[in-house]
């Protein structure tokens, strides 16, 4: 009997043992911040996936990791926008509603105005 319970207990303990690693991303963090990176979040996904953000001033990284092995399944930079740039149309509007031309909207004047 004591022995089922101890063969129980260990079964049912082995899964938290293998999610209970949290140092399995600390060498992909290290060597972002290396590379000139700040990680900003390091969370879980739903498929539980280990996902870094990390940005710097021209780009802002996301790396995916196996939890269990820390394996690299995705590593994806996306250019941040300048600081200028925010805010602004990427057309000014004339271009925009000329380029639409006569679609809805046009007997008012356009869709933007």
């Amino acid at each position: 009997m004591l022995r089922t319970i101890a063969l129980s207990l260990t079964l049912m303990l082995t899964p938290i043992a293998a999610l209970a690693n949290p140092d399995i991303a600390a060498p992909v963090i290290e060597r972002i911040e290396s590379q000139g990176y700040t990680v900003e979040e390091v969370r879980r996904s739903w498929l539980g996936r280990l996902i870094i953000t990390a940005r710097n001033k021209d780009s802002q990284r996301e790396i995916v990791l196996n939890r269990k092995t820390g394996e690299v399944l995705r590593d994806t930079a996306f250019p941040t926008p300048r600081q200028d740039t925010i805010g602004t149309p990427s057309a000014p509007r004339d271009a925009l509603n000329d380029a639409l031309g006569s679609g809805i909207g046009a007997a008012d004047g356009g869709l933007l105005e």
